[in-house]
């Protein structure tokens, strides 16, 4: 079963197998054996071995070796079942998207249930992650982070002590978009939902790309 799912990874060509059956290992590297069972993971081997490289290894059995254990234990586990499963062969593309799907899942576990208040802004904003790329503009990016010609960002790092836009209100980013008459005319040009300002960046038309 090792074997035929070995068959199944195209893109690994380096491949390590353990095994705690010394006998199994000694049969295989001798010449002198009629069973048909080593004569079949021979010549297993000796196909895959044109297209990969493959190193088998022997570890002694009963040493506290984890992974060796771990192995010994779902074996004598599966013994108990009434039917012998077969793990359906996935190719590599379905490994990486399932792990990136699971890595996905914790990053966004670990978004939401933060506590601090770095990025909240930004979450507000994009609320599911990804790890497909969009291309923002720089203005695009300080709308985004809060990180820009804003006095309340400069005050935030010790650059101003006036918090203030010209017009009165705090300036910060959210104010130039929603509700500054200074920036009035430029923010009517966006096409967005005000309940809902995530829904700004669904438009290409309002992201700038220069």
């Amino acid at each position: 079963m090792t074997l035929e799912f070995i068959s199944t990874i195209g893109p690994w060509n380096k491949i390590n197998l353990y095994t705690d059956s010394l006998s199994v290992l000694e049969a295989l590297s001798t010449f002198k054996t009629s069973k048909q069972e080593i004569l079949a993971i021979k010549n297993d081997i000796l196909e895959m071995s044109k297209e990969k490289s493959i190193t088998l290894h022997w570890i002694p059995a009963h040493t506290g070796i984890q992974g060796n254990e771990t192995a010994d234990s779902y074996a004598k586990n599966a013994t108990t079942r009434p039917n012998i499963e077969k793990i359906p062969k996935k190719s590599f593309k379905q490994l990486k998207n399932a792990i990136s799907n699971v890595q996905l899942q914790i990053w966004q576990e670990r978004c939401a249930s933060s506590t601090t208040k770095n990025g909240r802004h930004t979450e507000n904003l994009i609320h599911a992650v990804s790890i497909h790329a969009k291309k923002f503009s720089h203005f695009n990016v300080q709308f985004l982070s809060e990180h820009g010609r804003f006095p309340a960002y400069f005050v935030r790092f010790g650059r101003s002590l006036n918090i203030k836009c010209p017009c009165g209100a705090v300036g910060d980013t959210l104010h130039y978009l929603v509700n500054c008459p200074f920036t009035e005319k430029y923010a009517k040009k966006l096409i967005y939902d005000k309940d809902n300002l995530s829904k700004i960046l669904n438009r290409d038309e309002n992201l700038l790309t220069s």
